[in-house]
């Protein structure tokens, strides 16, 4: 089968899924999603027809009626590999995602997007652009944009055979998201955006109304070096709220992961990084990590100091159908889904939601979700966070 005719099917048994679990009529009343006739850009980046109905919003969440003036939004980008095959043709969902993300700018005041890591699944160069591609959408909605790699981002062949092995000086990350690419772009020329030696951990400093805060993003299993300048710049922002980003760090069970990942790649996994990181630091409130299928969040309690939220969120085995993989999985592995992170200073709530850019209403297959229809409703996908700010 041609890829064009494979495309189309795939698009095909989407729409089916989403009639099969999204009952109620699709009008601009009851969804609040990509907007009929919103993408009419003539730039190639730009270009793309949304796959309709747009995705269920969680009831909760404020937005929906519209926002204060002290609220804003966080989003969360999570492993995003299966989104840079070439043969995902027409449904092309990381750039979806890019186009919903700038489309809700507005009406979530969305300040910055997190990614997760796992950018691309084997590192390769055209993997790579697809992304690229994506997050310049994002750009140039004038959105400022935290990336890490993930192990799948350290892939290449092995000597002689077909087999992908993780070596961590083979990324491309360097090449596409590296310093020089933010140094270029002048939505930072105003902004406090620093990485380290390596050039793959960054964090950058953003002030949102009163508040401020840095995000932290941290490779795949950090080294100690790594550790030791994070330990150090977080110090010496002692008044900014932190966000630690990072790929590998909790499990679906809430365990911490080891984010072993064969010889090649060594590094600190989980609980290194909380116990010689971020449980040492008051300023840090919130973990936030992918790498492993689900959602989760744990609240890491320290002795005479805040809490620490920490959040798994990962899609990458969403799929139409019964889970069981295959080359659906390997192209649309993850049906759109992202989370939202929405902050109410007033309320000192942290709102948290997950939306479908592709129109998927449920989770059919996150082991951890919550309610028995995996709604995004449920308690796993759709909760706040009480957090003083």
């Amino acid at each position: 089968m041609c890829k064009r005719h494979y495309a189309e099917s795939i698009i095909l048994l989407l729409s089916l899924f989403v009639l099969a679990c999204c009952p109620m009529p699709v009008t601009s009343k009851n969804l609040v999603g990509i907007k009929d006739g919103a993408d009419n850009h003539n730039d190639y980046d730009d270009k793309l027809d949304p796959i309709k109905p747009p995705p269920a919003t969680c009831k909760p969440l404020p937005v929906a009626k519209g926002i204060g003036k002290d609220e804003f939004t966080i989003v969360l980008l999570p492993d995003t590999q299966k989104y840079t095959y070439s043969e995902s043709g027409d449904l092309d969902i990381y750039k979806q995602q890019a186009i919903w993300i700038r489309e809700h700018k507005d009406q979530y005041n969305i300040k910055h997007v997190i990614h997760l890591g796992d950018i691309t699944d084997k590192n390769k160069r055209n993997q790579w652009e697809i992304a690229q591609k994506a997050h310049k959408i994002i750009d140039k909605a004038g959105i400022l944009q935290s990336l890490v790699p993930g192990n799948h981002d350290y892939k290449a062949k092995a000597s002689n055979t077909d087999t992908y092995v993780a070596y961590r000086d083979k990324s491309r990350f360097i090449t596409y998201f590296g310093e020089e690419q933010f140094i270029k772009n002048p939505l930072y020329s105003d902004i406090y955006f620093s990485m380290d030696e390596q050039g793959e951990n960054s964090y950058i400093l953003l002030k949102i109304n009163n508040l401020q805060f840095m995000v932290m993003s941290l490779e795949f299993a950090p080294r100690d070096s790594v550790l030791e300048w994070a330990n150090r710049e977080i110090s010496k922002h002692k008044d900014y709220r932190t966000i630690i980003a990072t790929h590998c760090y909790i499990k679906e069970n809430g365990k911490f992961s080891d984010c072993e990942y064969g010889d090649n790649i060594k590094g600190n996994g989980g609980k290194n990084l909380w116990k010689n990181l971020a449980k040492k630091h008051e300023n840090v409130f919130l973990v936030v990590s992918g790498h492993v299928n689900g959602s989760r969040l744990v609240k890491n309690k320290r002795k005479g100091m805040n809490t620490v939220f920490e959040l798994l969120t990962d899609y990458q085995k969403e799929i139409p159908g019964n889970c069981a993989g295959g080359k659906p999985a390997k192209i649309i592995g993850g049906m759109g889904w992202l989370r939202t992170l929405h902050f109410v200073p007033r309320k000192n709530k942290i709102y948290v939601q997950s939306h479908s850019v592709i129109g998927s209403c449920c989770f059919n297959c996150d082991e951890n979700k919550a309610g028995t229809d995996g709604s995004p409703n449920n308690s796993a996908q759709c909760f706040s966070i009480t957090y003083d700010m």
